[in-house]
Order: structure tokens, then C-alpha cells, then sequence
């Protein structure tokens, strides 16, 4: 089940961390195939985040940020 988690994120990210991800989880959760479910939630939001950037869990609309070039100055 730990695969599928991998699958989540982007190869750059699999490549670097790939080996240490599923180690933590084996020792945070000995015995399981996989995390709980809150905390398998959690793990796959941050590798939709990683691949895709943030976003807004209320409307499923990606977050674009606000760059200091265009920050409005309100006196």
C-alpha cells in the first residue's frame, strides 16, 4: 500500500525520498501494510500538493500565490 503512496508524488521527489518514506511509516506502524487513515490521507494531499501545487480544500481550486511585484499597498 506504501507504493501507492509513493505514486503520489513526483519522481524527483520518489527518487530523493523513495526509500526513507516507507521506512519512517514501518517504524511509526509496525505491523501494518499501511498508515491509518487519516494519516494515509495526509501523505497522499502532500504528494497531489507536490505534483500539483496547493490548493483550496473548499473549492478544489489550485492556490496561484501572490508575488511581492504584485502586492497592492493599502495607506
Amino acid at each position: 500500500m506504501n507504493h501507492l503512496l509513493l505514486a503520489a508524488y513526483p519522481k524527483t521527489y520518489r527518487d530523493q525520498y523513495g526509500i526513507e518514506l516507507p521506512a519512517c511509516l514501518a517504524e511509526a506502524h509496525p505491523g501494518r501494510d499501511c498508515p491509518p487513515p487519516r494519516e494515509f490521507a495526509a501523505l497522499l494531499r502532500g504528494g497531489v500538493q507536490a505534483r500539483h501545487g496547493p490548493f483550496d480544500p473548499w473549492t478544489t481550486r489550485q492556490i496561484t500565490p501572490i508575488h511581492t511585484s504584485q502586492a497592492v499597498s493599502v495607506t
